[in-house]
């Protein structure tokens, strides 16, 4: 099991034509957004417009899901998709998408063959959370939004604060248990393979 633990200064920030975005975390990690030789991307980003457009990315399969704030996406010739806050979509794309509404969401980009989904855990005192990898997932990361955190590994333990991102790689079926003394809202993505 690897482990990489990051934090705010860790990260690339950049700008998009609705607002910011905050590259968490890319695999490879000698790869690149612009060149799209990744095949995975971790990010999160600022909706600060009331309308914007998505950026177009060919041969990109996009999964977003709504940290705070409400928005609707209405990719091109289809009724609008309505996301409230932990609230998952997944979309191509290249397909043409207006976002309307102001929230701040994280994202998943994935090319090829590369299968990973997002999700997301809340903690608290009363409600701890245990984690077994699937058969197949190789690779946990965890982007901890709200709150204060301990992830408890089987070789150690890390405190997390908000902001800060864990990448966890070469799983083999271990337990990963989450607890916290307060409210923890954390966003996770899976990777198979």
């Amino acid at each position: 099991m690897l482990c990489k633990h990051l934090s705010k200064t860790d990260f690339q920030i950049g700008h998009w034509a609705g607002g910011t975005t905050t590259e968490l975390y890319i695999y490879p990690e000698n790869s690149g957004y612009k060149t799209k030789d990744f095949e995975f991307r971790i990010s999160t980003a600022s909706v600060d417009l009331e309308e914007s457009a998505f950026t177009l990315l060919t041969g990109v399969s996009r999964q977003i899901m709504t940290l705070d704030g409400e928005i609707s996406l209405i990719h091109e010739g289809n009724k609008p998709i309505y996301l409230a806050p932990w609230q998952v979509h997944s979309f191509m794309g290249d397909v043409a998408t207006k976002c309307k509404g102001k929230c701040t969401d994280f994202n998943l980009m994935t090319t090829g063959s590369t299968k990973a989904e997002i999700s997301h855990w809340q903690v608290s005192d009363e409600n701890s959370v245990s984690f077994t990898a699937q058969e197949g997932i190789s690779k946990v990361y965890f982007y901890l939004y709200s709150g204060d955190a301990q992830i408890i590994l089987p070789t150690n333990s890390i405190m997390m604060q908000a902001g800060e991102f864990l990448s966890i790689e070469e799983l083999n079926a271990e337990e990963i248990t989450m607890i916290s003394e307060s409210e923890a809202l954390i966003a996770a993505v899976y990777v198979w393979g």
